[in-house]
């Protein structure tokens, strides 16, 4: 049975959200909640973050999904470009280049998009990190949105395999880091567009390297 080791109080993973909105603001004001996911067989399987940003859903979405922008305010991020995508921008195939130790990590993503539901499925598609996925989920919470984020980078680095302990403990850690990371990242950026915009969503689009 699947179970989940508590890194900080989460006691509305079993309550909707909308019935403890208010405790759920407070906790995630002081930053994102995490949750580590393990199978049946006691094998890391993957994380859970839930972070708060102040920002209407919509310039969440917006922000998400303006994939080009990404290194333009992601640190490390060489590249990031749709390649494919199909003609009701349901489904997309995104290229990534990471700068990191040694050699640049480069992979694809299968996008899945579900614009009604307001989520986001990512599947590995080619290159590193074979076996990833993730699920995104953006929940309107009055006038901001939370953020609940599921998923693991798989398959990381043979030189990771083989320094890692029986618990996964460096594999663990690289997944929260680099989850927090883009969570960050996309929350930040969703807050200063929205402050900019002062109040009135629109599409993002990217003009010059001197934008914020």
């Amino acid at each position: 049975m699947k179970y989940s080791i508590r890194i900080l109080t989460i006691i509305f993973l079993l309550i909707p959200l909308n019935a403890y909105s208010l405790d759920l603001h407070h906790m995630l004001d002081k930053g994102p909640l995490i949750t580590i996911n393990r199978d049946a067989h006691d094998k890391f399987e993957s994380i859970t973050s839930y972070a708060l940003v102040n920002a209407p859903l919509q310039y969440v979405w917006d922000t998400v999904l303006n994939i080009d922008d990404y290194a333009r305010y992601m640190p490390r991020m060489v590249r990031s470009q749709i390649i494919n995508k199909n003609e009701a921008n349901t489904e997309m195939i995104v290229a990534f280049e990471v700068d990191t130790f040694m050699s640049n990590t480069k992979y694809q993503l299968k996008y899945m998009i579900d614009e009604t539901r307001h989520t986001i499925d990512m599947y590995h598609h080619a290159g590193a990190l074979h076996g990833s996925r993730w699920h995104w989920d953006f929940q309107p919470q009055g006038g901001n949105t939370v953020i609940i984020c599921t998923g693991a980078s798989k398959n990381l680095s043979a030189l990771i395999k083989a320094v890692d302990d029986s618990t996964q403990t460096l594999t663990i850690g690289v997944n929260i880091t680099s989850m927090l990371a883009n969570i960050r990242y996309i929350k930040e950026r969703s807050e200063l567009l929205y402050a900019k915009d002062k109040g009135v969503s629109k599409r993002f689009e990217s003009s010059g390297p001197d934008d914020p």
